[in-house]
């Protein structure tokens, strides 16, 4: 039986990317992978085993250190490209990728007549504050609703003057996103707690590249430029910029 294991120092949208894992791994082999790791965002998954002993075990993790080159599924000519992050993963088990996105398994049953919340999370790791004028375009354009300013645990933002929530555990931040309208961030972990849900729109802004015009030349979920594999459909991405650029879109689409 095999298990995987995700580096448990990696950040929130780091690990979650493997959530969908177990399930399309299931439903290629009728076999649930083994839980070596424990992350939180296994807790109820189905697929998963946590009980039994692997007698081989996988590290997803593939970047600082590298553990295994990415797998290209599209040969014979096609383009290099992942059509979607949950494809890499099914590759490198080689199995079929039939849910693309990541998922939860729990808060799943919101009416989607019931969203009114707009969430706004404006500090990531990776990507770093929001810039100012984003803040304020997106205040300009969605202040006279229900815009709340949100966080999971640890979070350290800036005030805004906006209604502030901060939730205490993770699942706590994932039930708060999953009744939402929408989700305004950072390219960051929070951001794929709300790629869960696909009624709940997920708008991201990128930092990075530093230079917006490198996005000219970028091809999304590139096999060959590990920092594209997060350029997943689940998320409409914008740049810091007045034009769109590349797959980007300027942030005053936001």
């Amino acid at each position: 039986m095999i298990g995987i294991s995700i580096k448990p120092t990696i950040g929130i949208g780091d690990a979650l990317q493997y959530s969908s894992l177990p399930e399309n791994y299931f439903r290629a082999t009728g076999r649930k992978l083994i839980d070596v790791s424990r992350p939180w965002f296994f807790d109820h998954n189905p697929f998963v085993d946590r009980d039994s002993v692997p007698t081989k075990t996988v590290e997803m993790w593939n970047f600082s250190p590298t553990q295994y080159e990415y797998p290209n599924p599209r040969k014979d000519g096609k383009p290099a490209v992942y059509l979607s992050n949950a494809e890499i993963w099914c590759a490198v088990l080689g199995v079929p990728c039939v849910m693309n996105r990541p998922r939860l398994y729990r808060y799943e049953d919101v009416p989607f007549e019931r969203r009114t919340h707009i969430l706004l999370h404006t500090s990531g790791i990776s990507h770093g504050e929001m810039p100012e004028h984003i803040v304020n375009h997106i205040i300009a354009k969605y202040g006279r609703m229900s815009l709340w300013h949100v966080g999971p645990r640890n979070s350290r933002q800036k005030d805004y003057g906006l209604p502030n929530i901060i939730t205490p555990t993770l699942w706590n931040f994932a039930e708060l996103v999953s009744k939402a309208r929408m989700f305004i961030s950072m390219d960051s972990g929070p951001s794929w707690i709300s790629a869960c849900y696909p009624d709940v729109i997920t708008k991201i802004v990128r930092t990075k590249p530093t230079d917006p015009n490198e996005f000219l030349n970028w091809v999304p979920l590139e096999v060959r430029n590990i920092h594209s594999h997060w350029c997943d459909r689940a998320r409409s991405e914008y740049n810091v910029t007045e034009d769109d650029i590349g797959h980007t879109w300027s942030y005053r689409r936001i």
